[in-house]
């Protein structure tokens, strides 16, 4: 019984605090891409390009 009290009482609010930190998170790094990657891409497609050069580079070296 003293775990499932601890479990309400500490254990499930804490990682609903974590979960809603990472959820802010997540939407500040989405924001941050779109401001700095989508927007730049949309004015300049190399971008695009020099972007899946270096993936399939790093992805051939990691092989």
């Amino acid at each position: 019984m003293a775990e499932l009290q601890m479990l309400l009482e500490e254990e499930i609010p804490a990682g609903r605090g974590a979960l809603l930190d990472s959820y802010a998170n997540l939407e500040r790094v989405a924001e941050y891409c779109e401001s700095n990657y989508v927007q730049v891409t949309l004015q300049n497609p190399q971008n695009i390009r020099d972007t899946a050069r270096y993936k399939i580079k790093n992805d051939t070296r990691d092989k």
